[in-house]
Formats: C-alpha cells, structure tokens, sequence
C-alpha cells in the first residue's frame, strides 16, 4: 500500500542517516513524492523526526531543523500514544549521538 510505502522509506532515511550515510541514496529516497506525502502526514511523529534529522544533517540548515523540532513537539503534547513518542526520542538521540562524532 502506498502510504506504507512512503512510512518505510521515512525509516529506511533513517537508517541510511545512521548507517552508511550516501548522499546519493539519500536524495534518491527523499524525492518529491515523499515530501509531499510528508506534508499530508504532518500529524506524524516519524514524519517530524525525518524531518528534522535530515534538514539538520542532510541539507545543514538549522533553521528549518529548529521548525521540525518544534513541530515534533507540538505534536507530542497531543499525540495518544506516549510510548510512540518515546521512541521517536531515542531514535533521535541515538541519530544525533552518532552523526555528531
């Protein structure tokens, strides 16, 4: 199914941002279609996350990772599943601690 499709490629950004970290694969997942489905998902935590490591890390503009945070946490004082959100947390934090060395 599509949007699922577009979830997996949210995380598989992810784990190209923490594993081997290619600029070209990057891009590649991160295409128009996935941004827009991103803009439609905007309610999402995985969404925010991806967001926000990649504009921070990919493209370096803090700016716009600043926005997505801020997002991030807008959406988590509403979001049902605490737990989720939790989760979200630590992938972030695991992702900043190793793309800052």
């Amino acid at each position: 199914v599509g949007i699922h499709k577009h979830m997996l490629n949210m995380d598989r950004i992810y784990c190209e941002l923490v594993l081997e970290n290619r600029p070209e694969k990057l891009e590649e997942l991160y295409d128009d279609e996935l941004k827009k489905v991103m803009k439609a998902m905007k309610k999402s935590p995985s969404t925010h996350r991806t967001q926000y490591l990649y504009s921070k890390y990919v493209e370096k503009d803090e700016k716009k990772a600043a926005l997505s945070m801020a997002m991030f946490e807008k959406t988590a004082k509403t979001y049902p599943y605490p737990h989720e959100m939790e989760g979200e947390r630590e992938l972030i934090s695991y992702a900043e601690e190793r793309l800052s060395k």
